[in-house]
C-alpha cells in the first residue's frame, strides 16, 4: 500500500459551492459540512476538485476507476478506500 493524503477536516458548504456552483445540504451555513450528497455527488465532487486543479479526474460516470485497476493509480483526488477509511 502507497502513502496517501486525507483531508482532517469535512468538505465545507463553501468549498463544495465553489466547485460545484451549488449547495445541497439542507442545513444551510457555510462554515457548516456538505451533507444530504450521495456516493455519485462525492465522486462528481472528487472529479470536478481535480479539474480545477489540473488533475486527471479518478472515476468515469459509472463511479469505475479511470486508468487502473486499483485506487492508487489516480492522480486526482479520490475517495478513501475501506481500508483506508
Amino acid at each position: 500500500m502507497r502513502d496517501f493524503w486525507l483531508a482532517n477536516v469535512p468538505v465545507t458548504q463553501h468549498l463544495w459551492y465553489v466547485v460545484m456552483g451549488a449547495n445541497p445540504s439542507f442545513f444551510q451555513g457555510w462554515p457548516r459540512p456538505v451533507e444530504q450528497v450521495s456516493w455519485t455527488d462525492a465522486i462528481t465532487y472528487a472529479n470536478a476538485l481535480s479539474e480545477s486543479e489540473g488533475l486527471s479526474p479518478c472515476y468515469d460516470a459509472s463511479g469505475g476507476l479511470i486508468g487502473g485497476a486499483t485506487p492508487y493509480d489516480c492522480e486526482g483526488y479520490r475517495l478513501p478506500t475501506e481500508a483506508e477509511w
